[in-house]
């Protein structure tokens, strides 16, 4: 009983969230999302721990370009209105608002009212990116759109373009060549063995915008809570999958009793996953099954009851397959009110809550501190069992050094004490597509900690410190312990080209899960992007 009542909670905050038209809904038309990768949303969130922005949902995204420019417009305001001794001593902050506004404009003039947004346009392309990569051996990648990296030299060139027809419908594409050199047994994103390099469209959706409900059809990335290293539902980490998205991509306020939960946000997909699927525990190895492509469903609910506060609920179902007889009833059954049913009913059903709690000048070293996470367990019992979690904190303008420094700590931990191999682990429907877990990259039984800093050097440098420890598959005495550290620069060679430079190193104890075997890998990148 209780797990009916929840689950129509679900279905009760969609039916009403459908209805709802934004306050500010005259403003905006259909936009392209911002990929996940884009420097923007750090820029943002530098903002937000600055305390310049406070109507963000952040663990919904990617956000579409218009609700960036609102969120930029929303910093400029609140800039402004600053004394302008603060003002100066925060000239690195100011760098970043008008960086933002320029490469937004024309999103911000129509938030703004100042210009209307073209409703029909072309952009054959807005960035283009090249990535030059050299590594000794199969050093871990991971939140790489399913990408994977092989011992020697490696290229990736990848071009991003949009459209908008009418105001209502718009199009986005984002063709990719990966080079993989001289290795050997190399894969592509979607899990098939090539030769030496492989051209298809890593992204590529049409998605309708009318009153605010957004239909969108293809393929594209989701990350689904607060964090910035792995999500345990809905990340980056695998090749994006074609799925049917419903979403409103401007935050509304619910009507009648519940306008308590203040700014809200819904996604609901619904997907057919790949056939002939890998085993997530054994990449090289296929999964014995008889369904192949089965369906996938999520809903992600996300509340903003105040500023300093943010949570929400996260939950997916995988079921059916070829050779499986579902009809309409049978779908909501399973997405809604599945109890461990057996047959052509039986499913993979993973369930979630996230949080973030925000708060400005808690501590003298630091201006906002972010205290955030995910709760989840198998949908097996009510509240579910088999649990994972991640928690992360977040320091921003760490030591108050005008904007200067962010300091991270992220841990996870996918080993439930009562049957640790539960999660991303499944006999039929394991949440995984093309081989890689679209979870958190850690997988199945595994513990991970980061530790990150990033720091702003100047308007046109800055610099990311990271340490990360994962212990995979915590519950084998041969389980692999990576230790693993990166350093990236980003410089501004000009107001529309950047350069990426990154470097790494990890250490492996119990390689490959032989225990005793040890090694160490290393990667050099160098990755171009350019903005027109």
């Amino acid at each position: 009983m209780r797990r009916f009542s929840f689950r129509l909670f679900f279905i009760l905050l969609l039916t009403v969230s459908a209805a709802v038209i934004p306050q500010r809904q005259s403003r905006a038309m259909v936009s392209t999302n911002v990929p996940l990768d884009d420097v923007s949303y750090f820029y943002l969130e530098k903002l937000i721990m600055q305390g310049l922005v406070k109507s963000d949902v952040w663990a919904t995204r990617p956000f579409s370009r218009f609700e960036m420019a609102r969120l930029i417009s929303e910093a400029r305001q609140n800039w402004k209105k600053l004394p302008e001794e603060e003002r100066q001593k925060l000239p690195l902050i100011r760098e970043l608002i008008t960086w933002l506004e320029k490469r937004y404009a024309e999103e911000v003039d129509h938030v703004e009212n100042s210009h209307k947004a073209a409703a029909t346009y072309l952009k054959p392309a807005d960035r283009v990116s090249g990535t030059i990569r050299y590594q000794d051996d199969a050093y871990s990648t991971y939140n790489n759109e399913g990408i994977e990296f092989y011992d020697g030299s490696n290229a990736v060139v990848d071009a991003t373009t949009h459209a908008r027809i009418g105001g209502v419908l718009g199009l986005f594409a984002q063709p990719r060549f990966v080079y993989y050199g001289s290795a050997e047994d190399a894969r592509n994103p979607k899990g098939n063995e090539v030769d030496q390099s492989n051209f298809d469209l890593q992204k590529w959706y049409a998605k309708l915008d009318i009153m605010n409900i957004e239909l969108q059809y293809g393929a594209d990335s989701l990350w689904w809570n607060s964090s910035s290293h792995g999500a345990l539902t809905m990340s980056n980490n695998a090749e994006p999958f074609p799925m049917f998205k419903l979403s409103n991509p401007i935050p509304t306020v619910l009507p009648w009793v519940f306008d308590i939960f203040g700014l809200f946000k819904y996604t609901f997909v619904f997907a057919t996953l790949d056939r002939d699927r890998l085993d997530p525990r054994y990449p090289d190895e296929r999964l014995i099954t008889d369904h192949d492509e089965p369906y996938l469903t999520g809903i992600h609910l996300d509340f903003k009851p105040a500023p300093w506060m943010e949570f929400g609920f996260n939950l997916i179902s995988i079921y059916g397959g070829e050779g499986r007889n579902i009809g309409v009833t049978d779908h909501m059954r399973i997405i809604f009110f599945n109890d461990n049913l057996r047959g052509n009913l039986s499913s993979n059903s993973q369930f979630s809550m996230f949080w973030q709690f925000r708060f400005h000048n808690p501590l003298p070293i630091s201006e906002t501190l972010s205290f955030y996470g995910e709760w989840g367990g198998e949908d097996a019992a009510l509240p579910p069992d088999r649990r994972a979690y991640q928690v992360g904190l977040l320091l921003g303008d760490f030591l108050k050094l005008q904007g200067r420094l962010q300091l991270r700590f992220e841990y996870a931990n996918t080993s439930p004490q009562s049957v640790p191999t539960a999660w991303y682990t499944h006999g039929q429907f394991p949440p995984t597509y093309e081989g890689r877990v679209f979870g958190h990259h850690l997988g199945t039984d595994g513990k991970d900690f980061l530790a990150s800093l990033s720091i702003l050097l100047s308007p046109r440098l800055r610099l990311f410190l990271e340490g990360d420890y994962e212990n995979r598959r915590t519950s084998l005495d041969n389980g692999e312990e990576v230790l693993q550290g990166n350093i990236r620069a980003l410089y501004d060679l000009s107001a529309n080209m950047s350069i990426l430079g990154s470097v790494g190193a990890e250490s492996v104890d119990n390689l490959d899960f032989i225990e005793g075997e040890s090694g160490t890998r290393s990667f050099l990148s160098l990755r171009f992007l350019y903005y027109f």
